[in-house]
């Protein structure tokens, strides 16, 4: 007993620890993510944005004001009281059939053209014109003023109307569309309503109605006693469902609808929430590495860092100017990203020991890897190591245009046995970092077993370390003649740039699995839009990283490639920086 209870106390205890472990490694939620997402997503957001304000601003300055006007009137029944001598009539209740009916009489066809006989509406562009038209309609003539098509315009069907019966017609739908009547609740009182772009003709047109529905009224109870005795047609004129208006429409003070801030104010809104939409969408169905993470769980490679996206250079610098600074940017800043991402490279590949061969490549071209095997090798240089920088990439060979540019003899002459390395090897003056050109020939050298290991045995022999400069992945099949002399790859991979399933297909065509990785490094990765617990070194440091090196002295007084040489100290195995 005592031994099932001590076991199901221990049980318990693991598995809390488990659950204390697992909850150690869960990242807290980061509030500030969506708002790092809709900055890297901004021109999208700020293009919607425009075009819809743009629209906003277009639909408000075509859009004409609204007046709409009111009247009312009172619907009555009369009916003679029985049980009387004399009869006399009385006014009595109105059942919802009859109000109904009236709503329906006012709103006829009889008495809209009436109305507008009587007001000569069919001469009113309001209804036969561009105010009867549709919003397309007014936009396509409005456009047409602009770029002068109104000849055009008029020849697709938007000239003079065609026959006095269809100007009625015409009118008589846009009046209709213009007309509301309406039973007021549960009341007796009928509500007519007319909207205009003018005030005063609203009220016109709705005490119009209201004069024509009386005037159809009264000629409807002569007609009904027109037969009738003396005595009965003083009684009956005053029976059955009569109207009185109770109020006359006056022209409406105010436009209908919001003021033109306030739809400016809502297509605004409504650019940003498609923006934001948009934004939300094109990230979600994004399939670019944003995240270490994703590389960690495709290739199960170690992840050595991320370096932000570089300054830019002013343009009055010199091109050389600008590239030396990109690619000598570690030594010069110490405490910037590219320093620290460097110094974990260069700590990576000592803990393998001396005379590792480090290969610097990525995916598809233009990802960074060439500035950063530059700085790697030049930073280890300032760390007293000896150090020998190779360019290997025969279709941008980058390196041997800056530190080399006049090389007759490199790394092809020596891979095919025609020269050694001591005699191709050139000593840049600027960097102190001894460097192997791209040179000798042209295209891929055909070499043997034998001569490949004389090469790494004479690099491992003379140097602490080895960085080769190697062409992508993608495009280029000279990174599997690199595996015969490289013991281990860096691989570098451009932020929201390199497709996740381009990175998985050209590491599975090469070959390579994770034990010939050292790690992987995130290049030009934007320092306002990453998440702070997938980058927790860099999010903090590069809040004054760039300021700082902005403001070093070695910054603002970097200048071009010759005026600047190493003196190596044997004694102290450091460098200084001496300008002349």
């Amino acid at each position: 007993m005592d031994r099932i209870d001590k076991s199901s106390i221990v049980a318990q205890s693991t598995r809390e620890e488990e659950r204390e472990v697992a909850l150690a490694h869960v990242p807290p939620v980061d509030l500030l993510r969506p708002l790092r997402i809709l900055y890297a997503q901004k021109w999208l957001v700020m293009a919607i944005l425009l075009v819809i304000s743009v629209c906003g601003v277009f639909y408000v300055l075509q859009q004409r004001p609204i007046y709409t006007a009111r009247g009312l009137l009172l619907i009555e029944n009369t009916r003679l009281e029985t049980g009387r001598e004399e009869l006399l009539p009385i006014v009595s209740n109105v059942d919802v059939s009859a109000v109904d009916t009236q709503v329906e009489i006012i709103r006829s066809d009889a008495i809209a053209l009436h109305v507008i006989a009587s007001l000569d509406l069919v001469r009113d562009l309001d209804f036969v014109g561009s105010g009867a038209k549709s919003l397309a309609r007014r936009t396509l003539d409005t456009f047409s003023e602009y770029v002068a098509l109104r000849d055009i315009a008029e020849w697709l069907g938007s000239g003079s109307l065609q026959g006095q019966q269809r100007s009625e017609r015409v009118a008589l739908q846009a009046f209709q569309n213009m007309l509301s009547v309406k039973r007021v609740g549960m009341s007796s009182v009928i509500e007519v309503i007319f909207r205009s772009q003018d005030a005063d003709k609203s009220a016109r047109i709705v005490n119009e109605i209201l004069n024509a529905y009386l005037a159809q009224q009264l000629d409807a109870a002569a007609a009904a006693t027109a037969n009738a005795s003396a005595w009965l047609r003083d009684r009956v004129k005053d029976l059955g469902t009569k109207a009185r208006v109770i109020s006359l429409a006056g022209p409406p003070i105010r436009r209908e609808g919001p003021t033109r801030t306030l739809l400016l104010a809502g297509f605004v809104a409504l650019g940003l929430l498609l923006g934001i939409g948009a934004a939300a969408l094109r990230f979600a169905l994004d399939q670019t590495i944003r995240n270490p993470r994703q590389i960690e769980r495709l290739l199960n490679v170690p992840y050595l860092g991320a370096v932000m996206r570089f300054p830019r250079t002013p343009y009055r610098a010199w091109p050389e100017r600008r590239t030396s600074r990109r690619l000598m940017r570690a030594p010069l800043s110490p405490s910037s990203d590219l320093a620290f991402v460097v110094k974990r490279i260069r700590t990576a590949a000592l803990r393998r020991g001396r005379g590792q061969i480090i290969g610097l490549t990525s995916i598809i071209s233009g990802e960074g890897a060439t500035t950063l095997a530059s700085n790697l090798a030049c930073s280890a240089v300032v760390a007293g190591c000896r150090v020998l920088l190779i360019d290997g990439n025969p279709y941008k060979p980058s390196l041997t245009r800056l530190f080399e540019p006049g090389a007759t003899t490199g790394l092809l002459d020596v891979l095919a046995g025609r020269c050694t390395i001591a005699e191709a090897v050139a000593i840049n003056m600027k960097s102190g970092v001894h460097f192997l050109p791209y040179a000798g020939g042209v295209g891929t050298p055909v070499v043997d077993a034998v001569r490949v290991q004389s090469f790494v045995r004479e690099c491992r022999d003379s140097y602490d370390i080895v960085v080769v400069d190697l062409p992508p992945f993608a495009p280029v099949p000279e990174l599997l003649c690199a595996r015969t002399f490289v013991d281990a790859f860096v691989l570098v991979v451009e932020w929201a740039r390199t497709p996740s399933s381009l990175l998985t297909s050209a590491v599975l065509a090469a070959g390579m699995n994770q034990n010939d990785f050292l790690g992987f490094v995130l290049n030009k990765v934007n320092r306002i839009a990453i998440d702070p617990f997938s980058y927790p070194i860099e999010s903090h440091l590069s809040k004054y990283r760039f300021q700082e090196y902005a403001e070093s002295p070695s910054a603002q007084s970097f200048p071009s490639i010759v005026p600047w040489r190493i003196e190596r100290s044997l004694a102290r195995g450091d460098v200084h920086y001496t300008g002349t």
